[in-house]
């Protein structure tokens, strides 16, 4: 659920310029990840390469957004000075992260159960360091507007 929200969030306001190309790939994704659960591993386990192939698409549009961004600034133009920036910054960090957890998800469980509690620690960790980059975007905007 909270793909389709980012992705909306992206093709809408952050990269409209690519909105079209960005309700395919959420269309495709959609349908890939009904498709992997009713052909795969099914809804009684998690599907680690669903959420990989999510991680991995919202990482492209991050970087697409910071290249966009860059070309499209001008040199007096700070873009770390800009809320949205640390937002992105969040998404990103945690979405890079997660993916590889998520891929190596099922070969960690084959092979050592206890391995996961750790894996997942990890994956809380950076989830906290995203929330803080969304807190700190959030509380830039809010200082900026005083």
């Amino acid at each position: 659920m909270s793909v389709i929200v980012i992705l909306i969030i992206f093709g809408k306001y952050l990269v409209p310029d690519r909105k079209k190309l960005t309700n395919w790939i959420l269309f495709a994704l959609i349908v890939i990840n009904i498709f992997s659960t009713f052909s795969g591993d099914g809804v009684t386990s998690y599907n680690s390469y669903s959420a990989a192939l999510v991680s991995f698409v919202i990482v492209g549009y991050c970087l697409y957004y910071f290249y966009s961004r860059l070309l499209m600034s001008s040199p007096e133009d700070s873009v770390p000075s800009t809320p949205i920036f640390w937002c992105i910054v969040g998404l990103f960090t945690y979405f890079a992260g997660a993916f590889f957890i998520f891929i190596s998800y099922k070969y960690l469980i084959e092979a050592d159960v206890a391995t996961i509690g750790t894996l997942w620690r990890f994956h809380n960790l950076l989830l906290v360091i995203c929330c803080l980059y969304i807190s700190y975007g959030i509380l830039c905007k809010t200082y900026q507007m005083t």
